[in-house]
């Protein structure tokens, strides 16, 4: 990584910092985005040439984790940064192998993209906070409502079935609310226990309806 990209980087950690210790002080609805960037000690042209509104600060945050900038949501919504990496572990399976297997890359590429380490207390903060923020947990939803369709390509790939089918389209909301429900359930136990362990309990409790 270059010098201009390593500036990049920390100026959006900087951001995505100052965003979370304000909405944590101060109330989501009470922080500006002038607040955020004179806390980050940037300019609000600055901040908004990383960031088109202060929401995207917190979602994008989590959904970029893989890429060691920010941390990530739902499926499509909760953990974006592991999509390139699921998507390298679908693509090394064969030809024809089951949607449990390719369910089981997913998770795989998700848990060793980085989206799931770091900073425990940051990612638990995040986290909460788009649950109990009505604004943020909407526009969460939206998201990972849009990640399904990614989501069912994934889940086909290996199998060869079709994405837009029926069958892909129905395993892959159940698999977003799984993901989603793990991740709740994390929250909720303030990040125990190990998050790796509950995607392997998740894909276990699901496995025998996707090997039907």
């Amino acid at each position: 990584m270059g010098l201009r990209e390593m500036k990049k980087v920390k100026v959006k950690q900087a951001i995505q910092r100052e965003t979370l210790r304000l909405f944590t002080e101060r109330g989501y609805r009470e922080t500006t985005v002038e607040q955020i960037a004179a806390a980050a000690e940037i300019s609000t042209t600055t901040f908004y040439r990383y960031y088109p509104s202060k929401e995207e600060v917190i979602l994008s945050g989590i959904h970029e984790r893989g890429q060691g900038e920010g941390l990530g949501e739902g499926l499509g919504g909760g953990l974006g940064g592991g999509r390139e990496r699921s998507l390298h572990f679908v693509s090394e399976l064969p030809a024809g192998v089951s949607v449990v297997e390719g369910l089981r890359a997913v998770l795989r590429g998700i848990q060793r993209s980085g989206a799931l380490e770091g900073d425990r207390g940051a990612l638990l903060a995040r986290l909460r906070m788009i649950n109990d923020t009505p604004e943020l947990r909407a526009l969460n939803a939206q998201r990972t409502q849009e990640g399904l369709r990614e989501l069912a390509g994934l889940l086909a790939g290996p199998s060869g079935a079709d994405p837009d089918g029926y069958e892909m389209r129905v395993l892959a909301a159940a698999v977003g609310g799984a993901v989603t429900e793990t991740l709740r359930y994390w929250v909720e136990r303030d990040g125990e226990p190990d998050i790796g362990d509950l995607f392997d309990r998740t894909l276990e409790l699901m496995a025998p309806s996707l090997e039907r």
